[in-house]
């Protein structure tokens, strides 16, 4: 692929975007960065498939391994599990950064840590094995993955291994007997040969009493309105295992009044969980077909907007500019919508919150930062209608606001117009991209993973990715001169790990 510059003299590198405008190439680190916290692994996007977007993994770390950048990739992976809580990205990623480092026959001494932090269930030691080595010999995997799996193997007690005790192709058993953990004390020694000898205890779980019930006769069979009930009352069913098993319930037909402990469950313990206004979201999709109860419908709603609390106030004068063209439409822009109303929630005390909508136009909708986020974000919603990315018209309502930013942020796949030039960088462009909002703090929240922007840090701004309330821990640091890939881009563990 050809590359531009806008001057001769200028180091700037320049590419054509996927939509074919002309803007600067992302670093490679931000371009990494972008990736493993943005990719839902086995899910694509507009532009690329989640293939696609491993094999631009692999090319991203061999050429970050070329720089000697093995602790931003190693801070990246930890950080993308342990804060982000990505589950199989840095799996791969662990895999990818291993190919890269034998590619470029470099080494990074700390791979063996790396490994057990980003091992955070028990069936992610078969996962990675799996990864490795699939059919082949054992030894083609490398001392320091072994010995970090290994050590993984420790973290985890006689109920995790037994819940994730499936029949697989890498099973825990061939686990052991190709990594040789060393139990830590006797207790993990008995758990190791209870492995070996298929002796694990069944653990009490939502899984086991559904598996378990389909073995049994037709007369000791439990329907499944019983099962799920029974689990309700002794209270088996854990926070995250209780919103993706929503549907489930409604549709084997539980009684209201276990509805009433579910709701009230998800209310009280909403802060403690951690969880996200997204994972409501998707719990409120996966029902809203099934039951019209409206106890548990108001207690989504309510966990939607308490979850908002984790997001930090982010400034007084806020400005959101979303948007909603034709390569955002579905996911992207649902996600741009809901985000727009979340943040609409958290920062209700906010003297302004100005939200600016565009594709070929742009227009200016008012939020009530008190309204609940849901009604906010199905009111966005209405106004995604596709077309072509018109950024210019969206900076220009700046003029319109009636009062002075103090954050900015811009909700976008990045995927711009020119503006109204042949060139995006002319100087019109420049002034309003550079100019817009003086004195802000600007931020970019990209909902896919592109390999140009529109809106580079020369110009003031600065580029966030995924969803998270860890995300908006690297705001301050970007208001004190630093960035996301300078946080990350120190020996190996950053000081945020933990």
């Amino acid at each position: 692929m050809s590359k531009f510059n806008p001057k001769a003299s200028s180091t700037i590198e320049q590419d054509y975007s996927a939509n074919g405008n002309l803007q600067d190439v992302k670093g490679i680190e931000q371009q990494a960065y972008e990736l493993i916290v943005n990719t839902l692994y086995g899910r694509d996007s507009f532009y690329e498939s989640t293939n696609e977007k491993v094999v631009r993994m692999n090319q991203l770390f061999t050429q970050l391994v070329a720089k000697g950048k093995v602790d931003f990739i190693a801070n990246l992976l930890d950080y993308a599990r342990n804060e982000m809580h990505i589950r199989n990205m840095p799996i791969t990623g662990i895999k990818a950064f291993s190919d890269a480092l034998r590619t470029n026959n470099a080494s990074f001494s700390n791979m063996r840590n790396l490994t057990t932090n980003v091992v955070k269930r028990a069936d992610q030691i078969t996962d990675a094995l799996a990864l490795f080595i699939g059919k082949t010999s054992k030894a083609h995997l490398p001392m320091a993955i072994k010995r970090g799996l290994a050590d993984a193997f420790n973290n985890f007690d006689e109920y995790q291994f037994a819940k994730y005790n499936r029949n697989t192709s890498m099973t825990f058993k061939d686990a052991i007997r190709i990594v040789h953990p060393v139990p830590s004390n006797d207790t993990q020694n008995a758990i190791f040969a209870a492995i070996i000898k298929d002796s694990l205890k069944t653990p009490d779980t939502w899984e086991v009493a559904l598996s378990t019930n389909g073995q049994k006769s037709e007369a000791d069979k439990r329907t499944q309105k019983e099962i799920w009930e029974d689990l309700i009352d002794r209270k088996k069913l854990a926070y995250q295992a209780t919103l993706k098993n929503l549907r489930n319930m409604v549709q084997a037909n539980v009684s209201e009044a276990h509805l009433d402990k579910v709701a009230h469950y998800l209310v009280a313990s909403v802060y403690t969980s951690k969880s996200l206004p997204f994972e409501f979201l998707a719990a409120f999709d996966a029902v809203v077909g099934f039951t019209k109860y409206q106890p548990l419908i108001n207690a989504l709603y309510e966990c939607m907007d308490k979850s908002a609390d984790n997001i930090p106030v982010l400034g007084d004068k806020i400005w959101v500019i979303v948007d909603t063209s034709g390569s955002m439409k579905g996911r992207a822009a649902d996600t741009a919508c809901f985000l727009a109303a979340a943040l609409a929630r958290a920062n209700r005390s906010a003297k302004y919150f100005a939200v600016t909508l565009f594709h070929s136009s742009a227009w200016q909708v008012t939020l009530n930062t008190n309204t609940p986020v849901m009604s906010n974000y199905i009111y966005l919603q209405k106004q995604v209608g596709g077309g072509s990315t018109n950024f210019e018209a969206a900076l220009a309502q700046e003029a319109n606001l009636g009062f002075k930013p103090d954050v900015v942020f811009v909700l976008t796949d990045g995927e711009i117009n020119s503006f109204g030039t042949a060139n995006y960088w002319g100087n019109t462009s420049i002034s309003a991209v550079a100019k817009a909002a003086p004195g802000a703090a600007k931020f970019v929240i990209n909902m896919e993973s592109a390999e140009t922007t529109p809106l580079p840090t020369r110009l003031g701004w600065h580029a966030l990715a995924g969803w998270s309330p860890k995300m908006f821990d690297f705001i301050e640091a970007i208001k004190r001169g630093s960035s996301v890939i300078k946080e990350l881009d120190t020996p190996y563990p950053y000081k945020g790990r933990g």
